[in-house]
């Protein structure tokens, strides 16, 4: 093959091959810079908030209510109150007695904060979204009313019956149901929540609640 040939279909190549990558270049610049444009958008969408830039932590005032801020106090304290209960009757029971009556009574007063004082109210739920509160709430009141039963007992059997057998094992059985309830109550919650989208900034919640 003539010389020439050579050197021109090797200059053609060479030009094809340039063209090419300097397409690809083009092409993976495009890309970058639309990923660039996605993320400043992202990042103007996560800046565009009603807190101010720098406050980070929300305050009270900024939450639509204040019912998830006190709901897990008493979810904790009452289930502890339970374990706690059937422990003492192996193990420090006068000591772990005293654990129990002092965490039944903060579980007890939590409840009745997050049950009443800071009850969300709600509207315009669907059939089904109010057949779930309705759930929530009924737990909520059994866990009031067996939290608080248990609060006398335990204070009748601590300070009156000298901790003895049968009055420790109805107030076992008292918190036993509080702790059942208030986990009732969490489940319930939790679904109108995460599942019913009842609560989230706002939704579904009457506005005049917010001062409670």
């Amino acid at each position: 093959m003539n010389l020439n040939y050579v050197i021109l279909i090797s200059l053609m190549m060479f030009l094809s091959l340039s063209a090419s990558g300097h397409q690809g270049e083009k092409d993976t610049t495009h890309m970058e810079q639309d990923h660039k444009h996605q993320i400043e958008q992202a990042g103007n969408h996560h800046h565009d908030s009603s807190l101010h830039p720098k406050d980070v932590t929300a305050s009270f005032h900024d939450f639509p209510n204040l019912h998830p801020l006190i709901v897990h106090f008493p979810i904790v304290l009452l289930l502890l109150a339970s374990i706690f209960q059937i422990a003492g009757f192996f193990v420090f029971k006068r000591e772990i007695s005293w654990i129990v009556l002092i965490i039944v009574t903060i579980g007890f007063i939590g409840a009745l904060i997050a049950g009443i004082l800071v009850h969300p109210h709600t509207h315009d739920l669907s059939d089904f979204t109010a057949q779930v509160l309705a759930k929530h709430d009924f737990y909520a009141y059994l866990t009031m009313w067996a939290s608080g039963i248990g609060v006398l007992l335990k204070v009748g059997s601590h300070f009156f019956l000298e901790r003895k057998l049968w009055p420790e094992l109805v107030v076992t059985l008292a918190l036993l149901i509080s702790a059942y309830a208030v986990s009732k109550t969490g489940h319930y919650g939790a679904q109108l929540v995460h599942i019913e989208g009842v609560g989230p900034q706002g939704k579904f919640l009457e506005t005049d609640s917010h001062s409670h």
